[in-house]
């Protein structure tokens, strides 16, 4: 028995830490979506698309930390315009724990 605890001790230890690394990006991703969304509504415009950026972050790329998030995004405006941009979400210090977000538009 002593056998195999020793085995599947360091299994168990690799699949729990897969486990907790998916929850941890769903909730990274779920909390992307979830400031985009407020951002959107605050300014008065529809979210048409989010799109979590995993490795480019466009304008943001050396300007960002490891706790915030990128996303590509796409609003409506109240007008029916169609922008495109950047959204950066959490606070430098704080992370996603922060409801900070900062756009840079495609067209600015």
């Amino acid at each position: 028995m002593e056998t195999f605890l020793k085995a599947v001790g360091p299994i168990a230890l690799l699949a729990a830490a897969l486990v907790v690394a998916a929850f941890a990006l769903a909730w990274r991703t779920r909390r992307t979506e979830e400031l985009a969304r407020a951002w959107a509504a605050a300014e008065g415009f529809e979210l048409l698309e989010v799109s979590y950026s995993w490795l480019w972050r466009g304008p943001f790329w050396l300007r960002s930390t490891e706790g915030q998030s990128v996303a590509r995004i796409v609003v409506r405006l109240p007008d029916g315009t169609r922008r495109t941009g950047w959204l950066r979400c959490g606070g430098w210090w704080f992370g996603l724990w922060s409801d900070a977000t900062q756009v840079r538009w495609d067209d600015a």
